[in-house]
């Protein structure tokens, strides 16, 4: 019996009428459905309607027709799909690198996407957009959205931007390149899975940095790398404290690929790498014939002297990967970050890009480029510097005034968060400290996760990019009073 269910258009509900009726077995194989004329009159719809559900149930194969006779059920069985008993849900199969991102996700904390009802949240990543970066851009966007190219582009990216990174890069970074060596990318994780994907194979061994940015961890690992960890200190990552068979090439599954370094701004340490270090890191590479990875995730903001120049300007051999991003500069909205690339990586890394998403955003990309190449960007570089420097002067103070000698502080001439370790607090009270800290509206997050052997004493990572300094302020204030209520005896 056909009926409308009365939800949705009457043309929905009686193409769903009829093909539920079918797949029920109420209309038989081979059986004749009504005119469309009849079948009209009988629901008080019109004919048009009629015809164009038959038409849909027919490009789906559902009937079929006979000039001449009108329309019929398909004899395909299709009732018998409906009547078959069912089964116990069975997982699917999933493989080795969907099994592996899977767990990572899930233990993924996603809270902080949750949290813009605090009054502060010192999460780390956000930024400050404020009315004059969000007036130059909309400016921008206005000239470019008038027209929309309706072609696919080239995966490397919009030339115009690449020529603007490689001047950019070659004047504040000391960078060696031009517009060939480098490939636009969604963010700075896209090009480390492409990176991984570009150089790893199964069980080669990747050395990263202990602590370190996850995410990196997470794209060698998930294209099979062993990860060799290379404890840090306060100048950065030191090969000298790897096992010898851990960092030399030799045969068999011995293999050190790359190593993974964010030399800068060593994340989360804030550490700097040295300039003997920077050589001792080219001279390992070229005598085991690896690569290095260069992160520059947020050079830019450096308040004690100019920015450090890139390792990838001391390389004369071709074995430094460098990666960018203006995630930290503008905004994680952007997805947008770049490679610069040895010249012989740039082809093969360029197919792995148009293999995975043919290519990033062009909007986007045209909007950058025009920021970067008029002084908007200068002067936008120079008012955030201003603006965090002095929130990381006050956040400093307020930490030295509520919690003096009980905490020490990494990461301060640099970037956008601080690293603070509390010394009389067990890693083990992570938790109850940061829901203390909720009920209070502010949020904080445990540096204790970078580590792959988390430290006995809890460590926060805390953010200001994106927290005023009335907030700064008060979120000290409220995390002054959970820290002398858990540590009350």
């Amino acid at each position: 019996m056909i009926k409308l269910s009365g939800q949705g258009s009457l043309y929905r509900q009686l193409y769903e009428s009829l093909k539920n009726t079918i797949l029920a077995g109420e209309y038989k194989a081979g059986e004749k459905l009504p005119s469309s004329r009849e079948l009209a009159k009988s629901l008080h719809v019109s004919r048009n309607t009629v015809i164009n559900c038959y038409e849909q149930l027919l490009a789906e194969g559902y009937i079929e027709t006979r000039f001449g006779s009108g329309s019929f059920v398909t004899d395909n069985d299709l009732s018998k799909q409906q009547q078959l008993p069912k089964q116990h849900y069975r997982p699917p199969k999933l493989s080795d690198s969907a099994q592996y991102s899977l767990k990572q996700w899930q233990a993924y904390d996603l809270n902080h996407l949750d949290r813009a009802a605090l009054d502060v949240n010192f999460q780390y990543g956000p930024v400050d957009i404020n009315e004059y970066l969000l007036k130059d851009i909309n400016q921008i966007a206005r000239r470019f959205s008038q027209t929309l190219d309706s072609n696919y582009q080239r995966p490397e990216g919009l030339l115009k931007l690449r020529e603007s990174i490689a001047r950019y890069a070659q004047q504040n970074r000391g960078c060696q390149c031009n517009a060939d060596n480098i490939v636009i990318t969604n963010g700075s994780q896209q090009a480390l899975d492409l990176i991984a994907r570009l150089l790893i194979q199964k069980g080669e061994k990747v050395i990263i940095e202990e602590p370190g940015y996850r995410g990196a961890a997470q794209a060698f690992s998930n294209a099979g790398a062993k990860l060799i960890r290379c404890d840090v200190d306060n100048e950065g990552i030191d090969l000298d404290k790897i096992d010898p068979d851990n960092k030399s090439n030799s045969t068999g599954n011995n293999n050190v690929r790359l190593v993974y370094t964010t030399p800068s701004h060593q994340f989360p340490t804030g550490a700097v790498l040295p300039l003997s270090r920077r050589i001792k890191l080219l001279e390992w590479a070229n005598a085991n014939n690896a690569f290095i990875v260069e992160d520059d995730y947020d050079s830019e903001f450096r308040y004690q002297g100019p920015p450090i120049e890139a390792i990838q300007g001391l390389d004369q051999s071709g074995q430094t990967i460098y990666i960018g991003t203006f995630s930290k500069v503008l905004s994680p909205v952007l997805r947008i970050g770049y490679v610069i690339l040895p010249t012989p990586l740039v082809e093969p890394f360029t197919a792995l890009k148009w293999c995975s998403d043919r290519h990033s955003p062009l909007l986007n990309q045209q909007i950058l480029a025009e920021f970067i190449n008029s002084p908007l960007y200068a002067r936008h570089l120079k008012r955030m510097r201003k603006i965090y420097s002095r929130r990381r002067e006050i956040l400093i103070s307020k930490l030295e005034e509520y919690f003096g000698n009980e905490i020490s502080v990494e990461g301060t001439n640099a970037g956008i968060h601080l690293l603070v370790w509390f010394k009389q607090l067990d890693a083990a009270k992570e938790k109850d400290f940061i829901q203390l800290a909720k009920n209070k509206s502010v949020g904080i997050y445990s540096a204790n996760k970078l580590y792959q052997k988390p430290p006995k004493n809890l460590g926060l990572l805390i953010g200001y990019g994106n927290s005023s300094c009335d907030q700064i302020e008060l979120g000290i204030e409220r995390l002054a009073e959970c820290y002398s209520s858990n540590t009350r005896v």
